[in-house]
């Protein structure tokens, strides 16, 4: 019987010399990052909590911002594998920006099929900027191939109302787009 007790806690100092190493490693990378030194414990909080990390690690504007490039730059390349870990990053460092929850949906390997991972992003996207048309396309292009054309149909009239207003003509093309492939996926069914 001591003899398992000994093995026991011969593991679990293991696994707390494991564990510290992590934290240590962890704690090395963001110093290496330029974000200054972190606690693993408070890092695992602000995960948990949903609360963004770039004030944890102490990170700025321009280390998203080069992220971003370097993620979107990937995702129009194909290497969506790539570029979904970026976007991942994207997202724990700054859970409030539509945009890297978008990037995280469209580079999702599955994409544009539904997925848990897929809708949830694009929630959070559509909450975070509910007016932005892009996003509603992206929602609508989502409902469109996963065959919900009444929900894609909605989502295109909103996203078009928006863009009346507006004098992006990059997204007044893609909604033209995605209204023709509606029309014919309606036609064809």
């Amino acid at each position: 019987m001591q003899e398992v007790a000994k093995l026991l806690s011969q593991k679990q100092a293991a696994e707390r010399r494991k564990e510290d190493r992590t934290s240590s490693t962890v704690n090395e990378l963001f110093v290496r990052l330029g974000g200054g030194a972190v606690d693993a414990g408070t890092l695992m909080q602000a995960i948990r909590s949903g609360e963004g990390l770039a004030a944890i690690i102490h990170s700025d504007k321009d280390l998203e911002r080069v992220l971003y490039q370097f993620a979107y730059q990937a995702l129009h390349l194909e290497q969506k594998e790539q570029a979904h870990a970026r976007f991942q990053v994207l997202c724990f460092l700054n859970t409030t920006s539509a945009d890297y929850w978008l990037g995280f949906a469209l580079s999702h390997a599955m994409w544009p099929r539904n997925t848990p991972e897929i809708k949830a992003a694009l929630e959070c996207a559509q909450t975070l900027a509910p007016e932005n048309p892009t996003v509603l396309l992206r929602i609508c292009e989502n409902h469109m191939w996963n065959g919900a054309l009444e929900a894609a149909s909605r989502v295109l009239e909103t996203a078009q109302d928006l863009l009346k207003s507006g004098n992006d003509a990059t997204a007044k093309n893609f909604a033209n787009r995605i209204a023709y492939a509606l029309e014919l996926k309606r036609t064809s069914e």
